[in-house]
């Protein structure tokens, strides 16, 4: 028995284009962000999902309600699948966090094995160790099914390592994540097969 799980990024953000770190704080999509999301419901439109899944983050619940114009699917938000807590640097510029936080910037992007966030957040390996219970839950619960989970970067980084068996030094390695990068993971079998990773043709002809 053959079911997906499409995996997708949320649509760009207003502290997206001011270059902020958002984390567990939020900020509403943007108007290409909207556009986006917009262009991959075109996409999606033929997809007979079952079930919606989303971060209970504002810009995942926006993405999604955009991805599921017109369905009378419920959406269902899950903490386990809410961005990795970035405590102190929630807010904070990139060029800020470089400059005062070098070594945990250069961590968090080169090791991330060995990054400590700043104040109340959380390692790659404590927002893993949320995250994949609950994504083995929601995988054996969608036997023949298509489901979507709208999440975030740096959470679709960690699902997809799952999948490859990715070391975590090397979460940050291409494919890069664009905004609303959709990706499929096929279960055959209930093996998994990764059908399409970052894809965001759609965009193609937008600001990215």
């Amino acid at each position: 028995m053959i079911h997906r799980l499409y995996i997708v990024r949320h649509g760009q953000t207003q502290w997206n284009v001011e270059k902020r770190m958002q984390g567990w704080k939020d900020s509403p999509l943007t108007e290409e962000g909207i556009v986006q999301a917009k262009r991959l419901s075109e996409k999606l439109k033929s997809v007979d999902f079952h079930r919606v899944l989303s971060s209970p983050s504002s810009r995942t619940m926006q993405t999604a309600r955009i991805l599921m114009d017109h369905r009378s699917i419920p959406l269902e938000p899950m903490e386990a699948f809410r961005e990795i807590r970035l405590g102190r640097w929630e807010g904070m510029h990139y060029w800020e966090i470089q400059e005062r936080y070098a070594d945990a910037h250069e961590r968090f992007w080169n090791r991330p094995s060995t990054y400590q966030p700043i104040g109340d957040g959380e390692t790659f390996i404590q927002a893993r160790n949320r995250i994949l219970p609950a994504l083995e839950h929601v995988i054996q619960s969608i036997h023949g099914q298509s489901v979507l989970l709208v999440t975030h970067a740096a959470t679709k980084k960690l699902i997809m390592s799952y999948f490859e068996n990715r070391p975590l030094d090397l979460l940050w390695e291409p494919p890069y994540m664009h905004h609303t990068a959709m990706s499929i993971i096929r279960f055959d079998q209930n093996e998994p097969f990764i059908e399409l990773y970052a894809d965001h043709s759609h965009l193609i002809g937008s600001i990215l």
